[in-house]
């Protein structure tokens, strides 16, 4: 498939920013940010168009992955696209990049969708807090112009609520973000490995697995839309 195809390239004032395509989905207050981004995933592939996240998040109940919606197990969120997408998709769990450059290879060559765990701050950026504010994000572009340096990746955050958009072009073609997501790479990085502990009511309201939060950090989850 040809990238030109998949990336829209935008001009802004600092940046050249190239996106995967996809439909804004916005998050309500509740635990849902996993499988929104496994929506989006769905969207920006073209395929599941009749699948709500109402449906996925009935799908990880019924499979025992999450009471309210939450998922804190990378390989639970690799399982729900294949019950939701079937032999439309190929999905990895797999351990986080450690280099910008094997992650860049892994959007840019193999047209790969990266879903990450990270601990999420009030501007939803990446912080450091052991695993009491984790979080799932879709990356879905980046800043070409620091491909050189390999420094910076852009990861939609997907924690909204209804009145908030996550990203819109204006008429003008110019990105315009509610939030910044232009983040450092070092900085998702490091908070995808210091995934250690929930919040303690975290720990009784909702589902894990028997590895805890191992089972999130340093993990990833990598998609592909099979031909």
């Amino acid at each position: 498939m040809n990238i030109k195809s998949i990336f829209e390239k935008t001009q802004t004032n600092s940046a050249k920013i190239s996106i995967r395509k996809g439909n804004v989905i916005l998050q309500n207050k509740l635990p849902h940010c996993g499988l929104v981004a496994l929506k989006m995933a769905f969207d920006i592939m073209e395929i599941g168009a009749n699948i709500l996240v109402d449906d996925i998040l009935n799908m990880a109940i019924s499979k025992g992955y999450s009471n309210k919606g939450e998922i804190f197990s990378a390989n639970w969120l690799k399982q729900l696209f294949y019950h939701a997408g079937s032999q439309h998709v190929k999905a990895e769990c797999q351990p986080f990049f450690t280099s910008a450059n094997d992650l860049l290879k892994s959007v840019v060559l193999d047209n790969s969708l990266i879903l990450v765990p990270y601990d999420c701050g009030k501007d939803f950026s990446p912080i450091l807090s052991n695993g009491q504010h984790a979080h799932w994000c879709l990356i879905v572009c980046f800043d070409e112009a620091n491909i050189v340096d390999k420094h910076y990746i852009f990861s939609q955050v997907l924690l909204f609520s209804t009145k908030y958009r996550t990203w819109k072009v204006s008429k003008t073609t110019k990105l315009i973000f509610r939030h910044p997501g232009l983040w450092k790479y070092s900085q998702l990085l490091a908070s995808n490995g210091q995934l250690y502990a929930p919040r303690e009511r975290d720990c009784h309201e909702f589902a894990f697995d028997d590895k805890g939060m191992e089972s999130l950090r340093n993990k990833c989850v990598v998609v592909n839309k099979l031909l």
